[in-house]
């Protein structure tokens, strides 16, 4: 597999700064494909908590990526990153809530494998309001069981890949039918942690810089080959010895 060419960090950082800002532009857009999807009127808190916890996860994946970039890092200190940034992004997920005082009521029909309780649609979990604690859970594992930053990989092999986005829902899906100690804090409240994974998984992939292996495996011989250097010579002869 050709390996990336590493760039300056003044490159980098302006690559940075310009996916950090097409995020959030995808992010507001496919907040409103979602509602508009989804049939049902959406409140301007729900709106905007879906929008800024869902800016706030993809930025936390793009930018330890972007210094990840065109080097090989350990697995599990990728994921142990990754784990920090969940439980940030759910404790800002929380503030958010509480701080606008948005309602997020339980929407999803199929019920926990583990659940004691039966979760009742409209609700907010399982054991009352959304606590602290059901927010780092949900977002602290969910950061932790995808290799998020793979889906910034220049490398990858398309801009968009809804089988990676399919994984990242999956895997959200999945937390939630199969966590298996539900008996000691609630759940958290669905559909609205699968629709903040894939806004995140679109706006990742969207906004980070696209290069794929056929077009690098393409390029890379014009950019390995340097082109002769100029050098001062007479008509006739190699360029004379100073004196």
């Amino acid at each position: 597999m050709p390996a990336l060419i590493v760039e300056p960090i003044r490159k980098r950082l302006a690559d940075l700064c310009g996916s950090l800002v097409l995020s959030a532009v995808v992010v507001l857009v496919t907040t409103i494909v979602m509602f508009l999807v989804r049939g049902e009127s959406a409140t301007p808190e729900q709106f905007a908590w879906l929008s800024l916890v869902s800016i706030a996860g993809a930025w936390g994946v793009l930018v330890p990526a972007k210094f990840w970039e065109g080097t090989r890092g350990e697995p599990a200190l990728r994921r142990f990153t990754m784990l920090v940034v969940g439980l940030l992004v759910g404790a800002a997920a929380w503030g958010v809530q509480k701080s606008l005082f948005v309602s997020l009521p339980h929407e999803f029909t199929a019920q926990p494998a583990f659940s004691k309780v039966a979760l009742a649609i409209g609700t907010a979990g399982s054991y009352g309001p959304h606590s602290l604690m059901a927010f780092l859970t949900y977002f602290g594992f969910l950061f932790l069981l995808v290799r998020w930053w793979r889906l910034a990989d220049p490398l990858r092999g398309s801009r968009l890949s809804l089988w990676a986005t399919a994984v990242c829902v999956s895997c959200a899906i999945g937390l939630y039918l199969f966590w298996p100690f539900a008996q000691k804090w609630e759940y958290f409240p669905q559909p609205w942690g699968f629709l903040v994974a894939a806004n995140i998984a679109i706006a990742v992939q969207l906004a980070s810089p696209w290069v794929g292996r056929r077009r690098l495996s393409a390029a890379l011989p014009l950019l390995l080959t340097s082109p002769p250097r100029p050098h001062l010579s007479g008509p006739n002869g190699p360029p004379a010895s100073r004196a």
